[in-house]
């Protein structure tokens, strides 16, 4: 009997440091690095650009907090910007042939897909849409009115 609880005594003992994590053991109660990192926010293509939302985030009054002395300069982060991205995009589209950028454009979402045909040129978009089906054509040309009724907020008088 006494042999049984020399042996099970210690075990019942690790496990318990063990599992409040009290000691570290690899394999067993460490996490990889990957579980550690929390997902980063990625911002929704498919919602549009609105001036507002986009501001900064410091006001004219505030200041940005200074860094310690001491501190290493962070590197810059890098921002999205949707409406160079479809502008880029854009001037690719506009020198390919519409037979084949209607079937790249083909699983597009009609959201997405007309910001990019809002700002191309003209005499493309409308080959392109000839090339459609018209339901998807007439779907595509409710989405740039849409886009092109939009009226950019009035800068603040003051």
């Amino acid at each position: 009997m006494k042999s049984w609880l020399i042996v099970l005594l210690p075990i019942i003992v690790f496990g318990a440091l063990i599992g409040a994590g009290v000691m570290k053991v690899p394999g067993i109660n460490d996490k990889p690095a990957a579980k550690k990192v929390a997902k980063k926010a990625v911002p929704d293509v498919a919602a549009p650009v609105d001036a507002a939302v986009v501001a900064p985030a410091i006001t004219p009054t505030q200041e940005a907090p200074k860094p310690a002395p001491d501190a290493k300069p962070e590197a810059p982060k890098a921002t999205i910007d949707l409406n160079k991205g479809n502008a880029r995009l854009a001037k690719l589209w506009n020198d390919m042939d519409a037979a084949a950028l209607s079937g790249i454009v083909e699983k597009w979402k009609d959201e997405d897909l007309a910001q990019v045909l809002a700002v191309m040129d003209n005499a493309k978009v409308v080959e392109l849409l000839g090339k459609m089906k018209p339901e998807r054509a007439s779907a595509l040309s409710r989405e740039l009115q849409k886009l092109a009724s939009i009226v950019p907020p009035a800068p603040a008088a003051g």
